[in-house]
């Protein structure tokens, strides 16, 4: 019954959020860099936000806590931050101090990279290294996510394999299984706006600034329970995706003499959609592509 509500709740949002975002004129305009042809609105991630906000209330009111809900403060800051940026643009350098200070809650809150080991060889970080380490990493995290989100589908396809992956990896609560499902019963919902020219919706940065938040959550979880405390693998393992494409065009941008930071289509999405002029078609053989490294690294690993 709650995966019923949580769907017509999220789809719901996603039709008034669109109509009013689309009456009040604040739609993603259309530049050199836009992978779309038709109005759209950047309002996925407030439909997330949203409704994990409020069966997270709901959770409060009836007294039951299966999870920390101080997550919610991280989580809420890049929501704001980049919501204020879909609507606004504001500049990258903004929206980096408030990414380090989700980062540093998130250490605050125990999610910490204090140990690296390879090959048998195990390293323990100092009190120092780790603080600096674990926001250094989940900065990128940040940053990583919020580049692959350029084309339909990509984002919401790679967050929900992702997810599927942790469920087979670690051994949740029953509590935290219905939380991942109620996350994925809501990306789903999305799927047919984001694939639609006619009700065209993007996660926009409000979305993909938080999701990298939740995965991080649960694989802080995961581990928890888990023999193998080294939280840096499973880092790599859920997000190596991103974090290529990430150093792939930084690279680039500083062999051209540009900012690592400046946008371009330089992006795995974009030459691939390139090739193939459809999303869907992408996005897809991104997420195979990256499903069999994943499966590839699980084996190893």
């Amino acid at each position: 019954m709650v995966y019923i509500i949580v769907l017509l709740i999220s789809v719901a949002c996603s039709i008034i959020l669109r109509k009013i975002f689309i009456n009040l004129k604040i739609i993603d305009k259309i530049n050199h860099r836009s992978s779309h042809t038709v109005i759209a609105t950047r309002t996925g991630g407030i439909v997330l936000f949203s409704t994990i906000f409020l069966y997270s209330t709901y959770l409060y009111f009836i007294g039951f806590q299966p999870y920390d809900f101080s997550i919610l403060i991280p989580i809420s800051i890049l929501f704001a931050t980049g919501l204020y940026d879909d609507i606004y643009h504001v500049d990258f350098g903004l929206k980096f101090i408030f990414q380090i200070i989700a980062a540093k809650l998130l250490v605050d809150m125990g999610f910490v990279i204090d140990i690296f080991s390879i090959f048998g060889i195990e390293y323990n970080f100092t009190r120092t290294l780790t603080q600096l380490i674990s926001i250094f990493v989940y900065v990128a995290i940040f940053n990583a996510y919020n580049f692959i989100d350029g084309i339909d589908l990509n984002i919401i396809l790679e967050t929900v394999k992702s997810m599927i992956i942790m469920m087979f990896l670690f051994n949740y609560s029953d509590d935290l299984m219905k939380l991942m499902i109620i996350i994925i019963i809501i990306l789903i919902s999305i799927v047919p706006f984001n694939i639609n020219k006619k009700t065209k919706v993007f996660m926009g940065d409000s979305g993909s600034l938080i999701i990298p938040v939740i995965l991080i959550f649960f694989i802080n979880q995961g581990v928890l329970f888990s023999e193998d405390k080294n939280i840096l693998k499973y880092l790599a393992l859920i997000f190596i995706y991103p974090i290529l494409d990430l150093l792939r065009v930084a690279i680039i941008r500083i062999k051209k003499g540009a900012s690592p930071f400046k946008a371009d289509k330089n992006h795995l999405h974009h030459i691939i959609n390139k090739i193939t002029n459809n999303h869907i078609k992408s996005s897809l053989i991104i997420f195979n592509s990256s499903l069999i490294i994943q499966l590839i690294l699980i084996l190893i690993f």
